[in-house]
């Protein structure tokens, strides 16, 4: 039976009608943003941002940058991923690389591991060191204080260097005087800290360095029972006086505050602070009187300055922190030149002329040699034979009076007086006084020595029993050979100032050539020994330094002092005079030097002009090399006029102050 389908009946769809009630608008997130986009901000001007389109790989660039950096195409330092990958090598031929290629040729070879200095072995790895402890939301205080720990840990710090020294000593003091550490009154020691040592007392164990301070601290007496210690009862720590814990409160908020005070100092001209701490600071705490110190300061501080710059921690301060790099980076070769000067200036030149003409600032003073005993051994060894040849030697010297200052040749060191009876170096007596006894009796009364040329015994005596040479004064024959030097120049202003260096010349070789002497004229000529000396030295023009260089130091340097010489009114006040300058211009009248305002020009030797760099200021007594007047009569040459002036040349009797180009004193 066949059935039908049906087809299917369509449902209708009811239709809404349209709706009065409007959607409900987006709810917009509350509070204000910093940035909203779009509208995204222009561009700053002159800059230009390159569409990715646009962007062409420039690659890695074979010579490194000026930091000695891995740097692209386009010269800019790359950057290392946190996700390291097996490419990521450095292919800029950098000193870093070359070092760790040697290294590795060595090993090769079966040649021991080449000793680096600190700092090159920081340089392998603090590409890849960064800051990771600090909240960027933070404020800048707190950034720093999180960034230095993180500087501090994990690294090698060396520990083969003196108390005092080094690149941890520096890194140290250089936190407190930013601020980064706060030292909090330390209360009274816990019951535990002294049963700790109990324990260790009893076990007979020796205790730790630190544990033996804490222990001095602690005031324990030596052969403390060990009992006593574990029953003693536990101290109140809150038995202080209310006025003894306000002390201490006070003092606590004190330090805060001032170690908050240097922090935003650094974080407001970190510049500034830092060549603050690399020149008047350092000077003042004394850092810069060690060698090692001046090696390792300024390149502790270019690690964490680069380190504060690659970490991102004050991105606010970064075009500050960059520029203080340059400041370090003449700290890094300054410092250690400015011990090398103040041990070779004045140098030998120098000590010529003064052995030549003396001393002409008076203000030092040499201690007479006298006669030493002749027997073996140190004098500490035998006293009472040394006492007894110091009693013959003081009854067959001649009677008279040294004092301290003395120039007279062979007085005694420290010999005794007449009528008592000398003791050698180091010795003492019931009835004389040695080096290191409790009086002073004889020290500077000392009887001098006094050697007859004409006695050949008394001489030969004499040289026997003194055991070390005379000091040697360097020859200007040494630098000039056979010269006139002596007899056409002289001595003229002698000044003590601090002057800066304005310029380095090196020895001139062809110097203009000096006027030919009249036929008469029998004088030696003082233009061919000037041109000797253009050629033979370098010229260090130095101008006067300002005088609020340093005003926080009452020093002698702080103003120029004329000693000697034909000067503008010494008397006068220390604004430069403008009639006596313009009298001197117009011709009125000889030029009159004037420390105030007039440059010199130091002679020195060419090995040494290296170690100086313009803007560096030198302390000390110069002296004038003026021309004799008997002065050799030239040929008139008519109308046509010597190129050659007179040239103003002067030589350093002393050396007191070396002071950087980047000197800066805190006048806070």
């Amino acid at each position: 039976m066949a059935t039908e389908t049906l087809p299917p009946v369509p449902v209708p769809v009811p239709v809404l009608a349209p709706s009065s009630i409007e959607p409900e608008p987006v709810k917009k997130p509350k509070g204000d943003f910093l940035l909203t986009f779009p509208p995204f901000p222009p561009p700053p001007e002159g800059v230009k941002i390159l569409p990715f389109k646009e962007f062409k790989e420039r690659g890695i660039r074979v010579d490194p940058g000026p930091d000695d950096e891995e740097v692209d195409g386009l010269g800019i330092p790359t950057v290392p991923m946190i996700i390291r990958h097996n490419t990521d090598v450095c292919k800029s031929n950098t000193s870093r690389k070359r070092k760790a290629a040697e290294q590795l040729a060595r090993k090769r070879d079966g040649l021991p591991f080449k000793k680096l200095p600190w700092y090159e072995e920081w340089e392998e790895t603090e590409v890849i060191r960064f800051a990771i402890g600090f909240n960027p939301n933070s404020s800048g205080a707190d950034r720093l204080h999180a960034a230095a720990n993180d500087f501090t840990t994990g690294r090698k710090w060396p520990a083969n260097y003196a108390s005092e020294t080094g690149p941890k000593y520096i890194w140290e003091k250089f936190q407190r005087y930013i601020g980064l550490t706060v030292l909090v009154p330390e209360g009274k020691k816990s019951k535990k800290k002294k049963q700790k040592i109990a324990l260790q007392m009893m076990e007979n164990v020796d205790p730790s360095d630190d544990e033996l301070e804490m222990e001095e601290e602690m005031k324990i007496p030596a052969g403390a029972n060990a009992d006593a210690l574990m029953d003693e009862p536990e101290e109140d720590e809150e038995e202080e006086t209310p006025a003894v814990f306000l002390d201490k409160q006070l003092s606590a908020q004190k330090s805060l505050a001032d170690s908050e005070l240097k922090t935003q100092n650094f974080l407001d001209d970190p510049d500034r602070s830092i060549r603050i701490f690399m020149s008047s600071y350092a000077r003042t705490m004394g850092y810069i009187w060690s060698d090692v110190n001046n090696n390792c300061l300024a390149r502790v501080l270019d690690f964490f300055i680069k380190f504060l710059i690659r970490s991102k921690v004050l991105p606010e301060i970064e075009r500050p922190l960059r520029r203080s790099l340059e400041s370090i980076a003449s700290g890094i070769k300054e410092l250690p030149n400015n011990s090398k000067v103040a041990k070779v200036l004045p140098d030998q030149f120098h000590s010529g002329c003064s052995g030549c003409w003396g001393k002409r600032e008076k203000s030092y003073f040499t201690i007479a040699v006298g006669p030493l005993s002749d027997d073996e051994g140190s004098p500490e060894d035998k006293p009472a034979e040394n006492a007894q040849a110091a009693e013959t030697d003081a009854a067959s010297d001649g009677k008279g009076e040294t004092t301290w200052g003395s120039t007279e040749p062979g007085t005694g060191w420290g010999a005794a007086a007449s009528g008592e009876a000398g003791v050698g170096w180091g010795t003492s007596n019931g009835t004389t006084n040695g080096w290191g006894s409790g009086q002073i009796e004889g020290w500077d009364a000392a009887e001098p020595l006094i050697v007859d040329a004409s006695d050949t015994a008394q001489q030969s005596t004499f040289e026997e029993q003194v055991e070390w040479e005379p000091v040697q004064v360097p020859s200007l024959t040494t630098f000039l050979g056979p010269t006139a030097f002596p007899l056409t120049h002289t001595p003229g202003v002698v000044e003590r100032s601090m002057r800066r260096v304005k310029a380095i010349i090196p020895p001139s070789s062809n110097p203009p050539k000096s006027s030919p002497q009249a036929d008469d004229a029998y004088e030696p000529d003082a233009d061919a020994v000037e041109v000797e000396l253009d050629k033979l030295f370098a010229k260090v023009v130095l101008e006067p330094m300002p005088l609020n260089w340093d005003v926080n130091e009452d020093t002698s340097y702080g103003q120029p002092t004329i000693i000697d010489g034909d000067t503008l009114e010494q008397d006068r006040d220390l604004a430069p005079p403008a009639q006596a300058t313009a009298d001197a211009a117009s011709g009125a009248g000889p030029k009159q030097h004037d420390p105030l305002t007039d440059e010199i020009t130091l002679l020195v030797e060419p090995e040494h002009s290296s170690l100086l760099s313009v803007g560096m200021a030198l302390g000390g007594t110069y002296v004038q090399i003026a021309r004799q007047s008997g002065a050799a009569k030239k040929k008139k040459k008519g109308k046509s006029k010597s190129k050659r002036t007179i040239p103003n040349y002067w030589y350093l009797e002393n050396l007191i102050e070396v002071l950087p180009t980047f000197w800066t004193i805190d006048s806070a």
